[in-house]
């Protein structure tokens, strides 16, 4: 798990899947992703690049940064929200936001994240909205 926080996931530039590795911006103002599995780089877009949490939900699957997890927190309530570093906290949370989009409750990855499965992203769902 230590090893795969250093892991950052971006879309390519040329055909927009996800690709992951290591990231690496150029001089020339290229950003890159090293895939170890291919042993070539793909340039990215800077926007969509994601960190690794170091953490996996409750299916074993690698939790990033902008991923949109959801917790089932009764049998009734089930609640989504977008997994984001805290540079107050030092530590990644997720941001419960309501219909408008504004947070409204932050849960630690630290404590919940063997409670949340990853249904998506902010970068492949149309809207940032996940409330």
């Amino acid at each position: 798990m230590i090893n795969d926080r250093h892991l950052f996931k971006a879309k390519r530039v040329d055909n927009g899947e996800w690709v992951y590795g290591h990231y690496v911006a150029t001089r020339k103002d290229d950003y890159l992703i090293y895939e170890h599995d291919f042993g070539m780089y793909e340039v990215v877009d800077p926007d969509t690049v994601c960190q690794c949490t170091g953490f996996t939900d409750k299916n074993n699957r690698l939790i990033f940064e902008m991923d949109i997890v959801q917790r089932q927190i009764s049998r009734t309530l089930c609640i989504k929200g977008i997994t984001e570093w805290d540079d107050v906290e030092g530590a990644y949370y997720t941001n419960v936001q309501d219909e408008n989009g504004y947070c409204e409750s932050q849960w630690n990855m630290t404590n919940v994240r063997k409670d949340c499965v990853i249904i998506g992203n902010v970068y492949d769902n149309s809207e940032r909205k996940v409330g």
